[in-house]
């Protein structure tokens, strides 16, 4: 009687035992107080890499070492950089000063094409009062011969008018000259003006090009000292002083302190018993003692197919989806990786809702 009692017990035992294991295997449970699951601690991992090619000159940091965001972590050298950006810079002063001469340059050409047109009218100015004066004269010189022939006036009064036209035909001849000359004069320094613009855009070229080049250098010597963009504890060196380090490679890595998350993979039947901002209690496994609080603060958009075990379990249509939650960490206790437990007590237990 006893024996078979004992069997019994054993039995139900065993059964139990089951039980248990397979709803702590499966990962997920319902009661009366919300969903609970395990999960895993996780935080930001930020790896620090280097944006261009050199030589690691410093790391002023450690493992295990406390960093703040903006503190430089990584210093590579720069010496060759700076001397760039010196010769970059004279030679942009060397530039500078012969756009300098070729816009003043530009200025006397144009000032003498202002002159020119100044005197080319004057010239044509000439050209018409010489030409009113030479119609004059010869209607004098006409004149005078038909009194010549008449015997009006002497031969000596009209040699006199005939030099005076004649006079007036060279005057009107040399002031249309002066008008070809100045005209020429005007037309060549138009050619000039149009040779140094051209010239002056290629060096003003020059100039653009020589702050860009500038501006480039400045930018990676300032990408020479790398910082930290979060406030995290140094986990792994992986370079030291001294190593040549490309674009992308890992130098150091740093997580985050002041915000952790517990990550659990909830099954499709469940998920619709949390939501967004739901409160969760989470009891950490290494640390017994203590009980946290957090919040829903994400939820997966896409399920994710069935782990091995469900697939064991022959449940390999029910799919999962990863949800986030917030865990308040104000001792600093939390380290990434450990396991936890946590219970949902959201608004989402409380009832449906329908759509």
């Amino acid at each position: 009687m006893i024996k078979t009692f004992l069997k019994i017990i054993l039995i139900l035992t065993g059964i139990c035992s089951i039980v248990i294991f397979t709803l702590w295997y499966s990962g997920e449970v319902i009661t009366d107080k919300g969903v609970k699951t395990f999960g895993i601690v996780e935080t930001t991992e930020v790896n620090i890499s280097s944006k261009i090619p050199g030589r690691i000159a410093s790391i002023p940091v450690e493992e295990g070492d406390i960093v703040v965001a903006g503190r430089p972590v990584v210093l590579l050298e720069k010496k060759d950089m700076i001397l760039e950006v010196e010769k970059a810079k004279a030679y942009k002063e060397t530039i500078d000063e012969e756009l300098k001469e070729r816009d003043a340059y530009i200025d006397n050409i144009k000032a003498m094409i202002r002159y020119n047109q100044a005197n080319l009218r004057s010239a044509e100015a000439n050209i018409e009062n010489a030409l009113a004066l030479l119609k004059e004269k010869k209607r004098e010189w006409e004149r005078s011969r038909d009194l010549l022939e008449k015997g009006i006036i002497t031969e000596s009064q009209y040699d006199i008018s005939e030099r005076l036209y004649k006079s007036a035909e060279t005057m009107r001849a040399y002031n249309i000259s002066q008008k070809d000359a100045i005209e020429s004069q005007y037309l060549s320094a138009n050619a000039q003006l149009r040779s140094a613009e051209a010239s002056c855009k290629v060096v003003a070229s020059k100039v653009r090009e020589a702050d860009i080049a500038i501006g480039i250098i400045k930018v990676r010597l300032e990408d020479t000292e790398i910082s930290s963009p979060i406030k995290g504890i140094v986990t792994m060196k992986a370079l030291e002083e001294g190593e040549y380090v490309s674009p992308g490679m890992t130098i150091l890595t740093i997580q985050d302190i002041e915000r952790f998350w517990v990550r659990v993979d909830i099954d499709e039947t469940k998920i619709g018993n949390i939501k967004i901002n739901d409160p969760a209690v989470i009891e950490v496994l290494s640390l017994p003692s203590l009980i946290f609080s957090g919040r829903v603060f994400e939820i997966g958009g896409e399920g994710s197919f069935a782990t091995e075990r469900n697939v064991k379990g022959g449940r390999q249509d029910i799919k999962t989806f990863r949800v986030k939650v917030l865990i308040e960490n104000p001792e600093g206790l939390l380290k990434t990786g450990m396991t936890g437990e946590v219970t949902f007590h959201g608004q989402g237990n409380k009832g449906r809702e329908y759509y």
